[in-house]
């Protein structure tokens, strides 16, 4: 087979901190490589080197032959090199199927061809074979953000492919997914030619050749969950919410007790992240009640509901990269109505994170993913919260980090706080919570303590199946 990528000896620093040195590999025609390491190990960086994003400081990268070390990335999506983001890179506003018509119009000539040229492109129907390879033809008409996050991974994938691209590089493509998402994306990037990608999951089966070592030590977990008393913090009472026409919650009933983490499962689409967004105030209540403390809360603002001590962490990456960990932080507390207290509270989260304390007037930029992360959940505590909405806190992140993420969650509960969790990753979660809950077609399926949850057989159906009824087959 002949080499489509080729990288050798890339190198790159920042200042007196070398993040890639002396890198080299070999990408063949038809492979699938995978490149796994923990935060900070470089991954990212080596992915930009090579995609044009950074220029490195020494080293080259030839694609079919061609030297393209330092090549602008719209001229390596030309020659067939195409990406995804661990972050999503859609357009929320736009259906489906214009998402994918907009990401194949770059490879129908030039502007001028294009502007003076058929309506779509000619890409209607590449765009609609995608849709059905990718599972996504049911959603064709639908605008991407109401998607939920695991089909919006499919959506950024398909976009990739639109092209027919030569080479595809992929950036974290099974996280967070439930285990029949993976499924099929395991048989998705079979249709790659060449397909270069890095997991932070070392055990992905569909790798042909691995390179870098992720470290890993056990999580050991007591088993013994803490209960707590019944009544609840947070009430959700026969809930429904939805995006334009499509309802997403139907009904859905939920009680989340006081001073417990709470886990929130289910498969991709089943209203988890939507129920968060109901909750505070980003996406309206259409009928049912909401809930905190007794008070009904339906519909508040999310100003009106940090006030109340609520306060939701969203998936991704959600800081100021630009600014100083110390400026975030400040910024965090700008919504606090206690602003005579906030210097005393800021001191105490720099007490308590070392690491915050240590990197206080680094640029936020320049933490790894992991505490990125740390660093959200401290901006969270400025305001001194009851109840903590955290949605899949592991994205991205190595496992140790993982666990050091978690350990953080356990000790916050421990010291009062109540925290609503949203996880893929929910066998490990769940050992650290208190209570869980499945969420299946917006609706509460089971609730229960999270030994129960663990040990029940249809918990296992439910991640290797996709949901509670009849595992779908994908071929």
């Amino acid at each position: 087979m002949s080499a489509v990528l080729e990288v050798s000896n890339l190198r790159k620093s920042f200042g007196g901190i070398t993040a890639v040195d002396g890198v080299s590999f070999t990408v063949r025609e038809g492979e699938i490589l995978g490149i796994i390491g923990p935060n900070g190990s470089g991954k990212s960086t080596l992915f930009n080197c090579v995609l044009g994003q950074l220029l490195p400081n020494g080293g080259e990268v030839r694609i079919d032959g061609k030297l393209t070390t330092g090549m602008r990335p719209c001229d390596l999506n030309r020659l067939g090199v195409s990406r995804t983001f661990q972050l999503l890179q859609v357009f929320p506003q736009l259906s489906v199927r214009d998402n994918l018509i907009l990401a194949g119009q770059e490879h129908q000539g030039s502007m001028v061809s294009r502007l003076v040229g058929r309506a779509d492109a000619g890409l209607g129907g590449a765009a609609d074979r995608m849709m059905e390879f990718f599972a996504l033809s049911h959603l064709a008409d639908e605008p991407a953000g109401a998607l939920s996050y695991g089909q919006q991974k499919l959506l950024d994938a398909a976009m990739a492919f639109m092209a027919g691209p030569r080479l595809v590089l992929l950036d974290e493509p099974a996280g967070p997914h439930s285990s029949s998402s993976s499924t099929r994306w395991n048989s998705s990037w079979r249709c790659a030619r060449a397909c270069w990608c890095w997991q932070k999951d070392a055990s992905s089966p569909q790798a042909h050749r691995t390179i870098f070592a992720a470290t890993h030590r056990d999580r050991r977990v007591s088993g013994a969950h803490r209960m707590t008393a019944a009544e609840p913090l947070l009430v959700l009472d026969r809930v429904v919410a939805g995006y334009g026409k499509m309802t997403i919650l139907n009904g859905t009933t939920v009680r989340v007790r006081r001073r417990a983490i709470t886990t929130v499962i289910g498969p991709n689409g089943a209203g988890k992240s939507t129920m968060f967004k109901a909750i505070f105030g980003l996406l309206p209540v259409r009928s049912g009640m909401v809930a905190v403390d007794g008070r009904n809360i339906t519909n508040f603002s999310p100003r009106q509901l940090l006030d109340l001590g609520v306060v939701y962490i969203p998936q991704g990456r959600n800081i100021f990269p630009e600014l100083s960990v110390r400026h975030n932080l400040e910024l965090g507390g700008v919504a606090t109505p206690d602003q005579a207290g906030l210097a005393g509270r800021l001191d105490a989260i720099m007490q308590r994170f070392a690491m915050l304390r240590e990197k206080a007037d680094a640029q936020a930029s320049t933490l790894s993913g992991g505490q990125q992360k740390i660093l959200e959940v401290a901006r969270g505590l400025l305001l001194d919260p009851k109840l903590i909405l955290i949605d899949e806190p592991s994205i991205g992140l190595s496992p140790l980090m993982v666990q050091e993420v978690f350990a953080i969650l356990e000790r916050l509960r421990d010291n009062g706080v109540t925290i609503l969790l949203i996880e893929q990753n929910a066998k490990q979660a769940l050992q650290i919570s208190d209570y869980g809950l499945v969420l299946e077609q917006g609706q509460t399926r089971i609730e229960d303590t999270a030994p129960n949850i663990l040990a029940d057989p249809r918990i296992a159906q439910l991640f290797l199946g996709g949901g509670l009824a009849a595992p779908e087959h994908v071929s």
